[in-house]
């Protein structure tokens, strides 16, 4: 994070209430991602802390993709007026509302088990709790699911706001061989877009042999704040380069000083094996 901000107490007794009466338990039999995030505590407090900052009294949240609801927990523990929890998994849906019941929040709760890229929501909301983030915007829905909502979210708060999407080159053994590159800077409340197509260039300042790409995420938030690598969130992933000179497929080293480019592209919400990253012209 590019801020020290000290947890509150109010977030921590919200995170310490949700663990209670064998939740934590249920999650890790399950090994589930939800409880995976909810137990990366950086993670949490760090998004409790943007919550808390950035919430408006009594106003209406929608939470894409509740997972164990901390998020929308929080927006109505710091003063949020409702949320509506969209949440596809059955079991997540039973344990949403038997949390919501301890948390005396059921009245001020509608938990929805829906697909977030199609739910059509009942009214209008003032932030959007959507915390459906992988690096690279892949494997996750969040930009399907900010699309199919932006008419009942037209003024809304969004978590996160802005996904920054970079790569760098690395060779056989790991080792960077570029500075990172950004390829795109996505505005989740107006992306359009549906896909990444772009042409990366990179500068190899040392020569060698680029052999993998290195995706790195972070994003920024309603708070003005920037937040990156997390155990559960946006940690680098690496993916197996192509050559679209055949001939350069023995991966012979290249000289200092190049620049390389790389044609980079992917559905949002695909998987690693639907990305193109194919150094096009040495």
């Amino acid at each position: 994070m590019t801020r020290d901000r000290p947890i509150s107490p109010l977030a921590k007794q919200l995170v310490a209430d949700i663990q209670r009466g064998g939740f934590n338990d249920t999650l890790a039999l399950w090994g589930c991602l939800p409880g995976q995030c909810l137990l990366d505590l950086p993670r949490t407090y760090d998004l409790l802390s943007i919550i808390e900052a950035t919430t408006e009294k009594g106003g209406t949240a929608v939470d894409l993709g509740a997972g164990t609801g901390v998020l929308g927990f929080g927006y109505l523990a710091f003063g949020g007026g409702f949320v509506y929890m969209v949440e596809q998994n059955e079991a997540m849906v039973g344990l949403l509302k038997q949390k919501a019941e301890e948390l005396g929040f059921a009245d001020r709760v509608e938990i929805i088990e829906d697909d977030v890229r199609t739910i059509e929501l009942p009214g209008p909301v003032d932030y959007v709790l959507a915390e459906l983030v992988s690096t690279g915007l892949l494997r996750e829905p969040l930009i399907s699911a900010a699309q199919n909502i932006r008419a009942e979210a037209k003024d809304a708060l969004y978590l996160p706001t802005d996904a920054y999407l970079g790569a760098e080159l690395l060779n056989r053994s790991g080792m960077p061989l570029t500075e990172v590159q950004r390829y795109a800077h996505v505005h989740i409340p107006t992306e359009d877009a549906l896909h990444v197509d772009s042409i990366v260039r990179f500068f190899l300042p040392l020569g060698g042999t680029p052999e993998f790409l290195r995706l790195h995420t972070s994003l920024g938030h309603p708070d003005g704040t920037i937040s990156g690598l997390y155990e559960t969130l946006c940690s680098p992933l690496e993916l197996v380069l192509s050559w679209k000179d055949k001939a350069q497929l023995q991966f012979d080293p290249l000289h200092a000083g190049q620049d390389i480019p790389v044609h980079l592209a992917y559905p949002f919400g695909g998987d690693s094996q639907d990305v193109v990253a194919e150094i096009i012209d040495t």
